[in-house]
């Protein structure tokens, strides 16, 4: 189905803009660990003015032509400029009318697409995305005013894509007061696993500058992951990332490091209430470690295949003899060497959100 078939979505029936939303043609923010798809994608705006044909900037919009609804032709001539827009009008998007004073007035990024158009007194169409369409609407609600349209609740899902749509046009004080509404009626709750909804509570948390949720995602994330953070595709800021990986690499250093202590305590008779006692916990703690491929050789940084949360299971479930002698004399000293692994590690704290200067 061209663009042309499609049902126009009125957002304001009186409105001179004619929004072509480009469908997306992969999922949004996959679930892998590559994280090298981008969330966001240029605008391309399209108006008649030679003057900003080929104009670039930091909101990436590309080209613009007036459309003569008259004639429904793109520009003044039939030169090659139809035929730009033929081929525009053949992607596979969503129509959407709306009104250029809206978009203008809350988003600088659609402000400078439009601006060469005040006095042209024609339509215009603008190609975006590519975004899905039902938080591209919602978008586009806000930006008119229409909260008697707007949904009591939204995913988790929507509301991450409306995250990235309002860093992409500039808007997030426009949608502050509504996430914050939505946030608090989500249904359902803050994930207790590292999986994606994890990460885009990350990116929620950030974007929107909530302090208990961002901290509350990113200690998750960090306790859980068992490989590099990536950013799955979101305008999550390098420094965010790297933040979370360099924590969560610490935090596993921290308990194999508690180990290899253990260890030399008990090989220089520095803990045990006698020769016996620290032999047998050496031995069954080096046991243990091998187990779990921690000995003799260990994993450095990015520890694939490990997480902080794992080795604490197995910390827990690590075994030693009861006795200390030959003659089976049950051990009483007291000590429990293992759990203290893991006391001294310490826990994991997520991310201040205040460590970071936002505007």
């Amino acid at each position: 189905m061209s663009a042309s078939d499609e049902p126009i979505h009125v957002i304001d029936p009186e409105g001179e803009v004619i929004i072509y939303l480009r469908r997306p043609d992969r999922p949004f923010a996959p679930w892998d660990y590559n994280g090298n798809r981008g969330a966001g994608s240029p605008t391309e705006v399209l108006t008649s003015s030679p003057a900003v044909e080929n104009t670039e900037s930091n909101n990436s919009v590309d080209e613009v032509y007036s459309i003569d609804s008259s004639r429904g032709q793109v520009g003044r001539d039939s030169g090659p400029q139809t035929v730009r827009a033929a081929k525009h009008v053949e992607k596979r998007c969503h129509r959407i009318q709306v009104s250029a004073k809206q978009l203008k007035l809350l988003s600088p990024v659609f402000k400078e697409a439009l601006s060469c158009l005040l006095a042209s007194g024609v339509g215009v169409e603008i190609t975006t995305g590519p975004f899905d369409l039902e938080p591209f609407l919602l978008l586009m609600k806000i930006f008119h005013c229409q909260p008697q349209n707007f949904p009591q609740r939204v995913s988790l899902e929507v509301l991450a894509q409306l995250a990235v749509m309002a860093d992409h046009y500039q808007c997030r004080a426009w949608i502050q007061f509504f996430a914050d509404r939505w946030i608090r009626d989500m249904d359902p709750g803050f994930p207790t696993a590292y999986c994606r909804d994890a990460m885009l509570w990350v990116w929620v948390s950030w974007f929107f500058k909530l302090p208990a949720e961002f901290e509350k995602s990113t200690a998750l994330v960090v306790d859980q992951s068992d490989r590099l953070v990536t950013r799955l595709g979101l305008p999550i800021p390098a420094v965010v990332i790297d933040l979370i990986n360099r924590t969560r690499s610490l935090a596993i250093y921290r308990m194999i490091e508690q180990m290899n202590l253990r260890r030399d305590y008990f090989l220089t008779g520095a803990r045990g209430c006698s020769y016996e006692c620290s032999s047998i916990m050496l031995g069954a703690l080096t046991r243990n470690m091998h187990a779990i491929d921690l000995y003799p050789e260990q994993p450095g940084d990015p520890y694939t295949g490990m997480s902080r949360n794992k080795l604490i299971e197995k910390v827990r479930s690590f075994t030693v003899s009861r006795y200390c002698s030959t003659s089976r004399v049950q051990h009483k000293c007291g000590m429990k060497p293992f759990p203290e692994i893991i006391k001294k590690a310490g826990a994991v704290k997520g991310i201040d959100l205040d460590m970071f200067k936002l505007g």
